[in-house]
């Protein structure tokens, strides 16, 4: 069977939404949404709160849920 993926390359728009003007805000939503998890909240629901608080694109959300982590999984991270 054919290979049907094909690798899209950058959004347009990362250049703006990743881009030096957008770190602060981005660093800021990690935080929070790293804060969050370690207190319990569900995934999707960080991701809608720390989303919309700091109205953040869709692709940018996914980022910081990406890099986002509790204390308790950073710890059992580096306990490996």
């Amino acid at each position: 069977m054919p290979e049907r993926r094909r690798h899209r390359g950058p959004d347009p728009e990362d250049a703006a939404s990743f881009g030096p003007d957008a770190l602060p805000r981005l660093r800021a939503a990690t935080h929070d949404a790293s804060w969050l998890l370690s207190r319990g909240y569900s995934s999707k629901a960080v991701g809608t709160l720390t989303g919309d608080r700091y109205q953040l694109t869709e692709r940018q959300r996914r980022a910081v849920m990406r890099c986002a982590a509790g204390e308790d999984a950073v710890a059992r991270r580096l306990a490996r």
